[in-house]
């Protein structure tokens, strides 16, 4: 969530924007996986969607800005849409990739944990 203000010639206004990012995947078949990450800045707790998504093999890993991988999670069969919660208060503030593993294919976003 981010607030926006703007002030001009003595008047000011300010409006609250929420972003949502999505990432997505185009399958074999033409259709196409998408990833969404939300909320996103995060104080640690946020959730994964990931919808239209064919596998038994999804791995999940949070990476911190080196490249480190500091969490993974292996969920194994998707069919269609699914929803993974994560809590990630016991992570430092900074910014961090998620990234999706599937069918030799993967997708990542950027998020914020902002404590």
């Amino acid at each position: 969530q981010y607030i926006v203000s703007v002030t001009t010639a003595g008047c000011s206004d300010s409006d609250t924007i929420n972003v949502n990012f999505t990432s997505g995947i185009v399958n074999v078949n033409g259709s196409t996986t998408t990833m969404k990450l939300y909320p996103n800045p995060t104080s640690g707790p946020f959730s994964v969607q990931i919808d239209n998504l064919e596998t038994n093999n999804l791995t999940i890993d949070i990476l911190d800005m080196t490249g480190r991988v500091v969490y993974t999670r292996f969920v194994g069969s998707v069919s269609g849409n699914v929803i993974e919660a994560f809590d990630m208060t016991t992570l430092r503030m900074g910014a961090y990739t998620i990234r999706m593993t599937a069918n030799g294919k993967s997708n990542q976003l950027r998020f914020v944990i902002n404590q």
